[in-house]
């Protein structure tokens, strides 16, 4: 038996649209135990909204691989499982692979082992010293100088590239286009994809097709990730 947890934080429509298609594929697709946290949007501070909410993220993410007795597979909220992936626990900690860049954080598989738990403690760790310090524009300049000098972006995947060497050693890889396919170049080639990641261009069109409207892009496989989204008609 293993977890897919999940931390969301309830604030617009569209995530609220989001948050059933995964908790929906979840039961439907797998025989994971769901840990899905549902929580009130973080309180206002000089960080911008999408950083204070992924450093909330982050610190109960910690707090489950902490929890649990379980290996577990922590996962963003804008996902589709559509297999088991239990086969995913390569390392005390796994993360997926992307091309062009260096991670996607928002699949990452936890062993219940001590190591994992002090690899999430250093994290989190991480993440807060990057979010302390000045503020400009909503953007600490702790990690503005981390970003140009690590070439990543976003706040979690920032901290995590700049512990990165000294948790290697027991980090291992897995393919993104398998279990964490968040990109135009994996969604072209998914036919072994367990792990949908709705993003960007193809989150755009979902929503469009889930209002009524017309896709721009990728039609296809909005229209077949569509029946998570919605109700079946009578």
């Amino acid at each position: 038996m293993y977890k897919i947890a999940c931390v969301h934080f309830d604030k617009e429509w569209f995530w609220e649209v989001m948050r059933k298609g995964f908790v929906k594929s979840v039961k439907q697709n797998t025989t994971a135990e769901l840990d899905f946290r549902l929580i009130p949007p973080p309180k206002q501070t000089k960080l911008n909204w999408k950083l204070s909410s992924n450093n909330e993220k982050l610190k109960i993410w910690r707090d489950i691989v902490h929890e649990s007795d379980k290996p577990v597979v922590l996962m963003d909220s804008d996902i589709i499982v559509l297999d088991d992936i239990n086969d995913g626990f390569q390392g005390d900690i796994t993360l997926t692979s992307r091309p062009g860049r260096w991670v996607n954080a928002g699949v990452v598989f936890c062993r219940p082992t001590q190591t994992a738990r002090d690899f999430m403690d250093a994290w989190v760790k991480e993440d807060q010293r990057l979010s302390s310090g000045n503020v400009a524009g909503g953007r600490p300049t702790n990690l503005l100088r981390a970003q140009r000098k690590t070439k990543v972006l976003g706040m979690n995947q920032t901290a995590l590239r700049v512990i990165y060497d000294d948790w290697k050693d027991h980090i291992a890889w897995v393919k993104g286009e398998i279990y964490n396919s968040c990109q135009p170049s994996l969604w072209e080639k998914r036919d072994n994809a367990r792990v949908i990641h709705v993003k960007d261009e193809l989150q755009h069109d979902l929503l469009r097709l889930y209002k009524g409207g017309k896709t721009q892009i990728y039609h296809t496989l909005a229209k077949e990730l569509l029946a998570y989204y919605i109700k079946p008609k009578p």
